[in-house]
């Protein structure tokens, strides 16, 4: 960023710090001057920075206050957008369950696993229009990539829960993924960003208080559970936070793929659980058993209070909200996004007070508040050190591709 310096402009200036993708430069001199400076009305602007559109004309500026406005508003909206995909991944898992109690009430074998494959290949059968339409086969490899880190993280909840995890431990442990995404972030930004960190673990802090507000009594239930299914669960957060990372870089480095990038990511979901069920299955049955089975599945849909259960599951806790959320990411970072994702717990408990009638304990509403603070300390604590999509603005020029040993360049601003 150079302050001071204009859109349009040839200036000479010196690099004093850089980031990723990103240099911040103190300008020197101006070499070719934009048409739209003016003579700044303080003897001090230079100095002072405080006013920060005085070398501007009165027409550039409400030009270039307006461009602010919007952008702000357009962060605003996606923000709105993530929190409302939090929204609905935490009443699915009301959904999910729902779904789940049926297949058990009808007596079907390893009920969760089946819902969880029913689940994704529903999800993904509306967009296999768009699985063939990347726009280049890196941009494939990178949606396949991250569909296959969050399946197998997705896998290794539904393992753990198996092995004996409890649900509100795994959602617990699941929300560490925002952790790791705060420091690859850091890792890429060659810094640490502590407001990311900060408000990560203060979003922890309140899931903790919304899923193990039981206390001691409810630790002392986990004692005869496998650990087992707890080191199950902590690959979850590690391969989630990751896949959340790279997938804030490769909708930068594939904005135009979103749609695509979906299909692909809800096929591998798809093709994961649909494989371990089959294989389960299999191995318990063996292949006349698989066989009729799959001939049975159908029928599955004929099972009572399941058909809602599972539509909602699907379309709202993954087809819409997985596409929302890749385009969320072209204009949001991804460390904010995961972020706002760590609230679900919240919405789930609020679902769940709303539609069964449950009880807010002391415990969730302290929860709740800290995830509250954790959101809105992450717009206070918002670092721009790694941002997408910087633009040049009069209140300092962006510069990118610029060599990290150079220390006076010329730059069109």
């Amino acid at each position: 960023m150079v302050f001071g310096a204009l859109p349009m402009e040839l200036v000479q200036l010196k690099i004093i710090r850089n980031f990723k993708g990103r240099s911040e430069a103190r300008l020197q001199r101006i070499l070719e001057a934009s048409p739209e400076r003016v003579e700044p009305r303080c003897s001090i602007f230079a100095q002072c920075s405080g006013c920060q559109y005085q070398h501007l004309s009165y027409e550039a500026q409400l030009f270039w206050k307006r461009e602010h406005v919007q952008q702000a508003l357009q962060q605003g909206v996606w923000k709105a957008i993530a929190l409302f995909n939090a929204a609905c991944w935490g009443s699915s898992y009301v959904s999910s369950q729902a779904g789940i109690d049926a297949l058990n009430t009808a007596g079907v074998e390893d009920a969760a696993m089946v819902f969880g494959a029913c689940r994704f290949l529903l999800a993904a059968l509306p967009m296999l229009p768009w699985i063939l339409k990347s726009s280049c086969p890196e941009s494939a490899r990178g949606s396949a990539l991250v569909g296959t880190l969050s399946a197998i993280a997705y896998a290794a909840v539904f393992a753990s829960l198996a092995h004996g995890t409890s649900g509100a431990k795994a959602a617990f442990i699941m929300a560490l993924q925002t952790i790791i995404v705060a420091f690859c972030s850091s890792i890429c930004a060659k810094r640490l960003q502590l407001g990311s960190v900060a408000s990560a673990m203060l979003a922890i802090c309140g899931v903790g208080f919304l899923e193990l507000g039981g206390g001691p009594a409810e630790a002392a239930g986990d004692t005869t559970a496998d650990l087992s299914g707890d080191m199950l669960c902590m690959a979850a957060p590690l391969l989630m936070g990751l896949s959340w990372h790279l997938l804030g870089e490769h909708m930068r480095s594939f904005p135009q793929d979103a749609t695509p990038a979906v299909a692909i990511q809800l096929a591998c979901f798809a093709l994961l659980f649909a494989a371990w069920s089959c294989g389960e299955h299999l191995m318990s049955h063996g292949a006349e058993g698989l066989a009729l089975w799959i001939q049975d599945v159908p029928k599955l849909l004929e099972v009572p209070n399941l058909l809602p259960a599972l539509v909602f599951s699907a379309f709202m806790g993954n087809t819409v909200t997985f596409l929302l959320c890749n385009c969320a990411m072209r204009k949001l970072k991804a460390a904010e996004v995961s972020l706002l994702s760590a609230s679900e717990p919240l919405w789930a408990a609020l679902c769940a007070a709303l539609l069964l009638h449950q009880s807010l304990a002391p415990s969730e509403l302290l929860g709740g508040a800290l995830v509250v603070a954790a959101i809105v300390g992450a717009e206070l604590w918002s670092e721009d050190e790694n941002m997408p999509d910087a633009k040049a603005t009069p209140c300092g020029c962006s510069l990118r591709g610029i060599e990290k040993n150079i220390q006076t360049s010329p730059l069109e601003a």
